[in-house]
């Protein structure tokens, strides 16, 4: 245990001495712009800051922020490639962003199956994960995986 404690002594472990203050933006590779919109938008319910995005950014843009009501927000960014967001955790695929909706997640995932986006499959329908709530996940178009939590007020 000594060993461990002396190995911490060496990095912050408080507010105070930590060099990084705040998250600021997650930058998500997609391939295409309007579709990618379309999902983050209309189907998560992403609000699109005009101040900060040109009104033209369903012509030609490369990137596009996109706000939640709180937090941190993301920035869509087209790639020529195939990179996605995400890893493998006991040989399946694992999301990258955790999000927390406002509406219990049976109804947000029925909403979402409705309109076609991929759901389920890592944790199949939905998950109690305790302090996280209830969970699910979905595939944004180009594959990358979210994982939608509800923990009700």
């Amino acid at each position: 245990m000594s060993d461990q404690i002396n190995f911490l002594e060496a990095f912050p472990t408080n507010r105070e001495t930590a060099i990084i203050k705040k998250l600021l933006i997650v930058e998500i590779p997609v391939t295409n712009m309007q579709r990618a919109i379309e999902f983050y938008a209309g189907q998560l319910g992403f609000y699109i800051n005009l101040s900060k995005n040109p009104p033209s950014i369903w012509e030609d843009s490369r990137e596009v922020f996109m706000y939640p009501t709180e937090g941190i927000k993301i920035m869509l960014w087209q790639t020529e490639g195939n990179e996605r967001l995400g890893f493998t955790r006991d040989g399946k695929p694992h999301h990258f962003l955790i999000l927390e909706i406002g509406e219990p997640a049976e109804v947000v995932r029925n909403k979402l199956i409705a309109s076609g986006v991929k759901v389920g499959e890592i944790l199949g329908e939905i998950a109690d994960l305790g302090g996280c709530g209830k969970a699910f996940d979905v595939w944004d178009p180009d594959g990358n995986i979210l994982r939608l939590c509800y923990r009700p007020s």
